[in-house]
């Protein structure tokens, strides 16, 4: 996707849905400075290379549920500094996303039905609200402490995790 959304500034909410988006061009979206919501669902989209989402300092809703991502470069949400809710559902992805410590606000992060078995390093979820992983393949072992002592730590936030295996 390479977009072509001159004209739109004033545009708060876009929904690409079932389109059979496979990439998307970064910056594609950058002309668009008022959206708020921007919703990719069902598409077959499997990387978000750096500042894909450019431009789009305003937006709070970014849906990215059942395409096909495995990979996103660590700078793919740079600017995105008030994005509240980031779901990333029925995706291939194998951990949280690097970059998600780019919001300046509460991040509610959903990412059920992904292949993720183990959650290596906290340190990318000091803006996480609220985080949902259920329906994953997490193998609760010793790997999980760190993971752990996080949870420990900020009884106030809200998470669901649940281990496929003891």
């Amino acid at each position: 996707m390479t977009g072509d959304f001159t004209r739109l500034e004033l545009l708060t909410a876009l929904i690409i849905q079932g389109s059979q988006v496979m990439t998307i061009q970064p910056g594609s979206f950058q002309t668009l400075t008022n959206l708020l919501e921007l919703s990719l669902y069902g598409n077959k989209i499997s990387r978000l290379e750096a500042e894909t989402f450019r431009g789009l300092a305003k937006l709070k809703v970014l849906n990215l549920d059942n395409n096909r991502l495995h990979y996103n470069d660590g700078a793919a949400f740079v600017g995105l500094t008030r994005l509240r809710k980031l779901s990333l559902n029925k995706n291939c992805l194998s951990s949280i996303p690097r970059g998600t410590d780019q919001t300046h606000q509460p991040l509610e992060l959903m990412m059920t039905y992904n292949p993720i078995t183990s959650i290596i390093g906290v340190e990318e979820l000091k803006h996480i609200s609220r985080l949902i992983l259920s329906r994953n393949g997490i193998l609760c072992d010793c790997r999980l402490r760190e993971m752990k002592r996080w949870m420990l730590m900020n009884k106030h936030l809200q998470w669901s995790i649940t281990c496929e295996h003891p």
